[in-house]
């Protein structure tokens, strides 16, 4: 561009000001970068599904695939069992990739089945480990653990919590007010 063509694009006398100008360039490279990072991210490979993975076709799948309350009959694509936080990132990331819909399971103890779905489902009792600080009196347990497991372990620290009634809700499902009564 010519120096004379800036300055008439410049031209505040024809309703153009260098601002404007300089904001519709500035829109065209957000665009144009946009743009690019959709093809990056389109041409990006898809992350493997880490952790324990149960397919339809595996023997374990039938007992998998169920919560609780067995009158509900949902068939998920995947159930994968991570055994840490990275391994859950991993299959929300996964999930997302291939344009699945994701359920969580900590216990597997909602009555209405809302931590199955037909997409993937991160079953999340490998994780339930349970540690108890007595200097900072803190406790630190996964959501996969049970709530009559997390009793038991913290009765070995000499600690008490107050939780629910139901022994068998994992701690993700307490943690969101469910296994109360």
């Amino acid at each position: 561009m010519s120096t004379r063509r800036g300055a008439e694009l410049c031209d505040s006398s024809r309703g153009l000001s260098r601002r404007h100008v300089l904001g519709r360039l500035a829109g065209g490279l957000a665009a144009g970068t946009l743009a690019s990072l959709r093809t990056a991210r389109a041409q990006m490979a898809a992350p493997a599904l880490t952790g324990r993975v149960v397919l339809p076709a595996d023997r374990a799948y039938e007992t998998a695939r169920f919560d609780f309350n067995r009158r509900f009959d949902i068939r998920p694509s995947v159930i994968v069992y991570p055994k840490d936080t990275g391994e859950v990132g991993n299959a929300v990331r996964w999930a997302r990739t291939h344009g699945l819909p994701l359920s969580v399971r900590s216990g597997g103890h909602s009555y209405e089945a809302f931590s199955l779905g037909p997409g993937l489902v991160i079953d999340l009792s490998d994780m339930h480990a349970v540690s108890f600080d007595p200097l900072a009196h803190t406790i630190t347990a996964q959501p996969g653990v049970r709530l009559l497991d997390l009793y038991r372990r913290l009765w070995n620290d000499g600690v008490a919590i107050s939780g629910g009634t139901c022994a068998s809700v994992g701690l993700g499902g307490l943690a969101v007010g469910g296994g109360v009564g």
